[in-house]
């Protein structure tokens, strides 16, 4: 989950001073983008040959047309894959399966037992009387399909389902040849969820590859149908929640999730190939966030993973991390300990990754938007920004959020609705256009890496309780779809591109309401109908203009 306590981007210096200070002990860490990792066969010389230039910047090709970058458009941040997510992503309910703080992903019993050994994610043998366990659609007080699952696996083991399943066990003896093991089994959902327990697995054909398959999916179906129908018309997906790209540990191209790990939750996130595969299916450019401590070796690897896996002509909008301005973030204190400091480093850095992908799509440059990011409230960061990155950068992108003015009293739901709206008529609009303005100054394209409402209570005093219940109240309401399509004009009215709303589904919790659905299915919700309503006229509009690509 986002941290969203921030006001709507805004921090003061001793909020900053503290952050930074906090972590001080993190300065022993390694410095972000390490030594370049060798493929197998491979020489140190030969990896650092395919590595940009430290020394000046490479001679920059002639900037693509931005072609459709400045028409209104409207995208998505999906939500996290999580246990507990009530956005229903895959066919696989095993996708979105628990997974320890750590990324292990399995329980062990008896409680204080070793782990065992697992190769993709499952357990490669069981000590005697040992067993592992997880579970899935947990806590979505019941909102997620009832019926009969399809539960399966390869390899000799048994495999057992229960508290919102009905208690079933799946055998499979030695010599199953590499045949699937499989039978139905009726789930009642619940808020409880279903637990999945590996009890038996043979060290010499291990059980893997387990699924368990919703009702109304295809055998090997990557996406549940209901998810996909949600994403139909959108124009890009931001998967910045996908990667668990904030406070990311990942360093390698090696240490990457991959897709037959089983569950793609979890510190490292899901894996490329899966989000590449759903950009596919509904026909959404893909925005991918580079993890912070990557080197341009792994943008190398991921560029070329892209270029193969991204079809023709969806773009890739490329940012490195996600928000490097907000000291809340450990990729900020990153590059607040380089020498450069914020944001001369940060800006450095994403030149670096940004020379990669251009290398990769060299024949196909339209097809690569080079993204920095910015703080909406701060029009003098993005021109730091922006004069930083010398020309090699397409587009600034901010996250326009509304919400009340500090300190103004709101004693009910029309105050706090009243509070949005004044914000919608005078801070929103004004920095719009600032941010505009710089832009304009540049020659970039403006976008929103997320905006929406930012109705944050936090806190769990009496009074946080209260107000955290009229916000919810504020989201539920009809006026909440209109604040949004308000926000919508503005945006367009300030020359605003792609703007990928924060985030598509999820159930509200103390640090906000931030779904456009609380869950999946859901058809009483305003402000997924002023999303369809704006990316209809947007879309109908950009049909009668010149193509976009």
């Amino acid at each position: 989950m986002s941290q969203r306590w921030t006001l709507g981007g805004r921090w003061t210096l001793g909020g900053a001073l503290s952050a930074l200070a906090g972590c001080a002990l993190l300065a022993a860490c390694a410095t972000p983008g390490g030594e370049p990792e060798r493929e197998p066969g491979a020489s140190p010389d030969e990896v650092r040959q395919r590595l940009p230039s430290r020394q000046g910047p490479e001679p920059e090709p002639e900037r693509a047309p931005r072609l459709g970058l400045d028409r209104p458009q409207l995208g998505l941040n999906p939500a996290p894959v999580a246990f507990y997510s009530t956005e229903i992503v895959f066919a696989d309910a095993m996708r979105s399966a628990w997974r320890a703080r750590d990324g292990y992903p399995w329980q062990v019993y008896p409680k204080g037992s070793p782990r065992p050994p697992c190769k993709e994610g499952y357990p490669e043998r069981l000590d005697l009387g040992q067993h592992v366990s997880t579970y899935c659609l947990k806590g979505l007080d019941g909102r997620y399909p009832a019926g009969r699952y399809r539960l399966s696996f390869r390899g000799s083991g048994v495999v057992s389902v229960g508290l919102d399943a009905e208690h079933a066990e799946l055998r499979q003896p030695l010599g199953g040849e590499g045949e699937r093991a499989e039978r139905l089994v009726d789930v009642s959902p619940s808020d409880a969820g279903i637990a999945v327990r590996i009890l038996e697995t043979d060290p010499s054909d291990p059980v893997r590859e387990l699924r368990l398959e919703l009702p109304g999916s295809e055998p090997g179906q990557t996406f549940y149908p209901a998810f996909l129908e949600s994403l139909a018309g959108v124009s890009a997906l931001r998967f910045m929640d996908w990667g668990a790209t904030n406070d990311s540990p990942l360093r390698r191209w090696s240490e990457r999730r991959v897709t037959e790990q089983g569950s793609q939750g979890g510190a490292l996130g899901a894996s490329y190939e899966l989000m590449l595969e759903l950009a596919n299916e509904v026909g959404a450019d893909a925005w991918i966030c580079v993890p912070h401590q990557c080197g341009p070796e792994f943008s190398e690897r991921l560029a070329r993973l892209v270029r193969g896996g991204l079809r023709s002509p969806l773009r890739v909008f490329v940012e490195l991390s996600n928000e490097a301005w907000n000291p809340l973030f450990a990729q900020h204190r990153a590059f607040a300990r380089r020498a450069e400091g914020y944001p001369a480093s940060y800006v450095a850095a994403a030149r670096q990754h940004f020379r990669v992908w251009r290398r990769a799509f060299a024949d196909q440059p339209e097809r690569v938007v080079r993204v920095l990011a910015g703080q909406f409230v701060n029009p003098s960061l993005s021109r730091e920004l922006l004069a930083a990155a010398e020309g090699e950068v397409d587009a600034l992108a901010i996250a326009p959020y509304f919400r009340p003015e500090r300190g103004r009293r709101l004693g009910d739901v029309d105050a706090v609705l009243e509070a949005c709206a004044d914000d919608l008529r005078q801070r929103v609009p004004v920095k719009l256009r600032a941010q505009s303005d710089v832009c304009a100054e540049f020659d970039v394209a403006l976008l929103g890496y997320e905006g929406g409402q930012h109705l944050v209570a936090g806190g769990g005093s009496r009074a946080d309780e209260r107000r955290r219940e009229l916000y919810l109240q504020a989201n539920r309401s009809a006026r909440m779809g209109e604040l949004y399509e308000r926000l919508f004009q503005a945006w367009e009215r300030a020359g605003g591109g792609l703007l990928c709303l924060y985030h598509s589904c999820g159930r509200p919790n103390r640090w906000g309401c931030w779904g456009l659905t609380e869950y999946l299915g859901q058809e009483d919700a305003p402000k997924r109908a002023a999303y369809l309503a704006a990316s209809r006229r947007w879309s109908a509009a950009e049909a009668t203009a010149p193509s976009a690509r």
